[in-house]
């Protein structure tokens, strides 16, 4: 049976965004909350302008600063607020507002990268506080635990996604 590409790529997209929404709702009902919300909004947006100034590394890879304040987040104020935060980046994506070729699928970019984002943050946020404490070292450890789950997570759904594309190519 030949699956189109299109569908492939939604069938793939509706199940991260559907891991997404599953643990942001997780998140809330067993008591996560956001809170200082001004400045998670000022997070966000500074993750989203920051989006906008990626680096190039390849014809299809770009690196962004998004993790910074997504780990950030994570430490200080936990796992829901650096999913947000995450998420958020990709509403400085250039490509989201562009009218692209028909080989292109903006709004399905942006909704995997988000999801994807999200779960990045909130994973960070959730390792983070497996080290509790207001320590120095409960803090640098925290901080490093956090990042490198969510560089893990990133490269995670990056290979999987560019996988999928290829497999959806074919």
């Amino acid at each position: 049976v030949l699956i189109s590409q299109h569908r492939i790529l939604t069938g793939y997209v509706t199940v991260l965004a559907a891991a997404a929404i599953g643990l942001c709702t997780t998140l809330i009902v067993t008591g996560y909350r956001l809170e200082s919300p001004l400045v998670v909004l000022c997070l966000a947006v500074a993750t989203a302008v920051s989006e906008r100034w990626s680096v190039r590394v390849s014809a299809t890879t770009e690196l962004t600063v998004y993790l910074l304040p997504t780990v950030f987040a994570a430490v200080v104020f936990g796992p829901l607020a650096a999913g947000i935060i995450a998420a958020a980046s990709m509403l400085g994506d250039t490509e989201v507002f562009r009218h692209g070729g028909r080989e292109r699928a903006p709004v399905l970019k942006w909704i995997n990268y988000t999801s994807a984002s999200f779960i990045t943050g909130a994973l960070a946020g959730l390792t983070a506080q497996f080290f509790d404490g207001e320590s120095l070292g409960a803090i640098v450890a925290s901080t490093f635990a956090a990042m490198a789950v969510a560089e893990a997570s990133d490269f995670l759904f990056a290979v999987v996604s560019s996988q999928i594309a290829q497999l959806a190519a074919r």
